[in-house]
């Protein structure tokens, strides 16, 4: 497992400017009358509600608004990538593919990677922290404190040379959440920072600043913003520094990334249909290593939308298309530039069957076309199959079973061209005694490089056990064994990592 708590592990994603109205006194109407009858009519009191006629209750509205805009307009000039920046610091052990597909599960987040989870996979994690849906002025700050000592033999991932080394792990994250009426919203920052005592040069110190706002202007429309910056990097031993040039490098590879993202949903709660349509743009700058990183830096722009169509109480069809398109700045030494653009159709069906189960199967095909055609090196353009499952399975109120499957085509970390990734995972939580729980985690990967004879197999066991101190404090112990197979050698490697952690909530 890639002991990286530095990628981020999902949550609020993915510059652009925002313009907001100066005021919002009224319900906003965004009514089509065609589509009304379908997409149901009856209010759900989520709506702005009419302009208060007291001066104090209009005082407030103004403020909520402005702090609206105001929000608005940091996520246009200061965005980047997750609010909740990988919470986890033994990473996410259910998300082996990185868009660049590289077997390091602790890649938990990617920009590279155009395959959401919706089933969140990689919680609880015992000493994962948790935030409800609702925010309030109860808490006017939330935030937690990470602290772990490791011991990992195979820092780089290298199958010879392994260089071994204990380690402390920290990081701080701190949330201001607002929620007024129909508008939630929240500022976080993160800093993650980790020290190996016998490998320095992959030493790293991490920043991320993350804002969104979500907004019900009425029962059937509702919006959501998001924005973020990151100052972050990439661990020696994962994307383009894997096998033997991990043990070249004095520092990790650098980056910032910018993203921005809103998300429109039309549709009433219990409604036979719901709209959604989604823009997100993200990109990211590498600073330094340019013998490595050089070709790597893109802006990514992704465009997409879906419609639900409800066929029982709890469970709906779905189809799905989504567009991104991948300016890569710079050609890759060899030349060759990874520009593309990508179209994923899907169909599938979600559902909460009951209270039980949860989940979400689709499938379709993926086109991926690269500006040069020799990029795709004989698959250029070709429809591809593809497809993402997500199901949550709690069978009693003690055990939570996660499972999830994801097959998609990315850029390739690699040569160039692109890699065609096959991620399997399961999860079990269970709760022995009302102070101590346990999970049990794998998963199992494939990647296969377009133009080029590497296949990269592997799988990932882990087992994690915690314990809560304190209300406020939980204790872990957690193992992780690694396997990746190469019919190329030098990215083949075994790795065990140990961790020991204590998780601060307040």
């Amino acid at each position: 497992m890639e002991r990286e708590a530095g990628l981020a592990d999902g949550g609020f994603s993915n510059p652009g400017v925002i313009t907001m109205r100066r005021s919002l006194p009224q319900p906003v109407s965004m009514d089509f009358p065609a589509l009304s009858s379908f997409v149901g009519d009856a209010g759900e009191g989520g709506g702005a509600g009419k302009a208060p006629s007291s001066g104090t209750k209009a005082l407030l509205i103004r403020t909520a608004l402005l702090a609206l805009r105001l929000l608005a307009g940091f996520c246009a000039l200061y965005p980047a990538s997750t609010w909740s920046q990988g919470g986890n610091g033994v990473a996410n052990p259910l998300d082996g593919s990185s868009g660049y597909s590289n077997f390091s599960p602790g890649n938990t987040y990617d920009p590279y990677n155009r395959t959401p989870q919706y089933v969140r996979m990689d919680q609880p994690l015992g000493t994962e922290g948790r935030l409800d849906d609702e925010f309030d002025f109860r808490l006017p700050i939330v935030g937690r404190m990470r602290v772990e000592g490791f011991y990992d033999d195979n820092v780089l991932n290298t199958g010879i040379l392994k260089k071994g080394s204990f380690g402390t792990f920290i990081q701080p994250w701190f949330f201001l959440p607002f929620h007024y009426r129909s508008l939630t919203a929240g500022l976080g920052y993160s800093f993650r920072g980790n020290v190996y005592e016998n490998v320095p040069q992959n030493n790293y110190v991490d920043n991320y600043v993350n804002a969104f706002s979500d907004v019900r202007f009425d029962h059937r429309n509702r919006l959501s913003l998001n924005g973020s910056l990151s100052y972050a990097h990439d661990p020696l031993g994962t994307q383009f520094v894997q096998g033997d040039a991990s043990l070249l490098l004095k520092n990790p590879n650098e980056w910032q990334s910018q993203s921005f993202g809103a998300l429109y949903r039309y549709g009433a709660e219990g409604a036979k249909g719901l709209l959604e349509f989604r823009f997100d743009y993200m990109n990211r700058y590498y600073q330094n290593n340019p013998e490595f990183t050089r070709g790597r830096s893109l802006n990514q722009y992704n465009v997409g939308g879906a419609f639900y169509y409800r066929v029982l109480p709890k469970t709906s069809l779905l189809f799905e298309i989504n567009e991104s398109f991948s300016d890569y700045l710079n050609p890759l030494p060899n030349g060759i530039s990874q520009t593309n653009n990508q179209l994923r159709v899907l169909g599938g069906v979600t559902w909460r069957a009951t209270a039980k189960t949860t989940g979400i199967l689709k499938a379709g095909v993926l086109v991926k076309e690269f500006d040069e055609p020799a990029q795709g090196l004989g698959a250029n353009g070709q429809p591809r199959p593809t497809f993402d499952a997500a199901v949550l399975w709690q069978p009693r109120s003690i055990d939570t079973v996660r499972v999830g499957a994801v097959m998609i085509t990315n850029e390739s970390n690699y040569l160039g061209g692109a890699v065609n990734n096959q991620t399997y995972s399961v999860m079990w939580n269970h709760q022995w005694l009302p102070k101590l729980s346990s999970n049990i985690y794998a998963n199992a990967m494939e990647n296969s490089y377009t133009g080029s004879d590497r296949t990269d197999k592997g799988y990932m066991l882990g087992v994690g056990v915690y314990y809560p101190l304190q209300r406020w404090l939980t204790s872990g112990l957690q193992y992780t064994y690694t396997d990746r197979s190469s019919t190329l050698e030098q990215y083949s490697f075994t790795r065990n990592l140990v961790i020991l952690n204590l998780q601060m909530n307040f």
